[in-house]
Order: structure tokens, then C-alpha cells, then sequence
């Protein structure tokens, strides 16, 4: 009995496929927050909403808003008051597309939704340029969700346990999700051994990988630290780059192929410097 695993509240088992790895991600995450307030209340916070410990939470997984697809809709309401969003989400290297956020945003407003929440691996959401959607479009990194689980302090044995059961499907490999706390994953090795003995490559997907996980672990810094600061942290990004995830990367690329750096700057609101 000794190698046996503990039972699986949110079973991995069927997940080799992407669009049932999103789904069941999903539908997990909301079916913890409708069991869970306290995470209810970080996840709508996030997501430009409000909930407490007496709303009511709602959760459904994967369906449609009119016409178009959902990975899942999470409903919060006191009394009279309701606030309602539809989620998008991708795992592993899985992207959001704008044609299915704006498809989604004009159905949802047209069923009276409040937003669009995305959850993918990018630390930023699409750009979407000058297009207005009918409600807002909020993107929440897998890493910044992670940390919100983390950082959830609870005394109801039966709440810890959901989040912890949450936390262990989510570290599953079948899903691919970054935590983006400093983890620079498999090409860490070889790229650090490249730059000390010979030169780097910009065609080195190793190289791309590890500057990818680098703007994780930035984003991930900036929301550990706006958590103990209790100021606003933000990545010191060029206008041009903050909604292209690519466009940042490939900068970040151009300068560890340059000089051998992975660089970054942190603004701290109402602080005397970066």
C-alpha cells in the first residue's frame, strides 16, 4: 500500500487532449471558489468583481453565451446585487485568440455578463488594439492564480483541504501551468552553460524558453511584492510591449543574446525610484 496515491478530488486521468485539460482546469478552479468564499472573493477581485463571505456563488463549467463558447461562467450575488463573468482559458502553450474574446465579450454583454476573464500561461492579455468590447476583458496568469491559492490562510479543515486538492491538479504536468515563482525550467542548464563557454543563439528555442519563464518570474515578482508592500507593482515595460507577450520576449532574447543578461526593472507606486 505504500506506493499507492492518495484519492484525487479533481481527477488527471483523460488530459493528454487540450480542450479537455482547459475544461476540467476551469471547471476545478470555479467549483473551488463556489466551496471556498474566501477564494471566491480573491478570484472575483481579480476578475473586477466582489464577492464576501455572504454572497452567493454560483460556478457552471463549459457551455455557450449565445453563440459563443465558454470555458465556464462564475455568478457572485448579495441581495439585489449580481455580478456575472464568462471565462476563457488555455493551459500549456495554448493560445487566446481575439476573435474568441471579442466573440465572447459581445455575447456576454448581450446577455448581461459584468466581464471576460481569460487564464492562460501569458503574463499579459491580448491586445486587442483600438476595438472596443461590450465588457471588460480581464487576463489573469495561471502564475498570479497559483499565488492567490497560495497565499489563502484558512481554519475550516474541509475549505484547506478543496484548496489543496485545487493546488495539486493545477501542479499536474498534463497541464503545463507556470507558477511563475522562479522556476526557469529545463533549458536553465544548458543556456547558462552556453553563455559562459561560447555564445548565445536568437534561434535557440531554449534560449526563448528561459526568457519566457524570465517574464513570468517578473510578473511574479511584482504581485509578491504589491502583496506585502500594499502598494501597486508594476513591470517597467515599453507601451509597445505590454499587451505582445512575443514582441517582450523577443526583447528580453535580444538582450541575453547581447550581453549575457536577463534584465528587468519593478515600479513601486509613491516610491522614490525604481
Amino acid at each position: 500500500m505504500a506506493e499507492w496515491q492518495p484519492a484525487r478530488v479533481f481527477a488527471t486521468e483523460g488530459m493528454e487532449k487540450s480542450t479537455v485539460a482547459r475544461a476540467r482546469a476551469c471547471e476545478a478552479v470555479l467549483a473551488t471558489a463556489r466551496l471556498v468564499p474566501s477564494f471566491a472573493a480573491a478570484l472575483a477581485k481579480a476578475a473586477g468583481g466582489k464577492a464576501d463571505s455572504r454572497s452567493k456563488v454560483e460556478a457552471f463549467g463549459t457551455g455557450r453565451v449565445g453563440t459563443a463558447r465558454t470555458d465556464g461562467l462564475l455568478k457572485v450575488s448579495r441581495g439585489r446585487t449580481a455580478w456575472e463573468a464568462a471565462f476563457l482559458v488555455r493551459t500549456g502553450s495554448d493560445k487566446i485568440t481575439a476573435p474568441s474574446v471579442k466573440s465572447l465579450a459581445t455575447q456576454a454583454g448581450k446577455a448581461g455578463a459584468d466581464a471576460v476573464v481569460t487564464i492562460s500561461n501569458d503574463a499579459s492579455g491580448l491586445d486587442l488594439g483600438r476595438s472596443r468590447t461590450a465588457v471588460p476583458v480581464v487576463h489573469i496568469p495561471w502564475g498570479s492564480l497559483l499565488d492567490h491559492l497560495a497565499e489563502q490562510r484558512l481554519n475550516d479543515p474541509e475549505q484547506a483541504l478543496m484548496l489543496a486538492e485545487l493546488s495539486r491538479f493545477l501542479s499536474a504536468p498534463e497541464l503545463g501551468l507556470r507558477s511563475g515563482g522562479g522556476d526557469m525550467g529545463p533549458n536553465w542548464t544548458s543556456v547558462t552553460k552556453t553563455a559562459r563557454t561560447s555564445r548565445l543563439s536568437k534561434r535557440d528555442a531554449g534560449v526563448v524558453d528561459v526568457c519566457r519563464r524570465w517574464d513570468q518570474a517578473m510578473h511574479h515578482a511584482a504581485a509578491t511584492l504589491a502583496t506585502s508592500a500594499g502598494r501597486e507593482v508594476t513591470q517597467s515595460i515599453p507601451p509597445k510591449f505590454r499587451r505582445d507577450d512575443d514582441a517582450r520576449v523577443g526583447a528580453l532574447v535580444d538582450v541575453l543574446v547581447s550581453s549575457n543578461q536577463l534584465q528587468g526593472v519593478l515600479s513601486i507606486a509613491d516610491a522614490a525610484g525604481e
